[in-house]
């Protein structure tokens, strides 16, 4: 049986925090700890978010999207 690589997205603002699905009239929906972010399974979701914000607050930046591979999967 081959093994498939798996490939997971987050969207990290330029200063360095993850971005969390949550109200977005609240601060806290950027987070320090990428264990808190929201992660995307498809690339094309953390593109559309990288888009919205991009469109919304121009003034910003635009967010970077953090790729994060598993090579290796086990069940306990």
């Amino acid at each position: 049986m081959k093994k498939k690589k798996t490939d997971f997205f987050a969207v990290r603002a330029k200063d360095g925090k993850y971005f969390k699905h949550g109200v977005f009239n609240d601060k806290s929906i950027w987070v320090d700890n990428i264990a808190r972010a929201t992660i995307y399974e498809k690339l094309e979701n953390a593109q559309a978010r990288v888009d919205y914000f991009y469109k919304k607050y121009p003034e910003y930046g635009i967010p970077d999207i953090v790729k994060i591979t598993n090579k290796k999967i086990e069940v306990l």
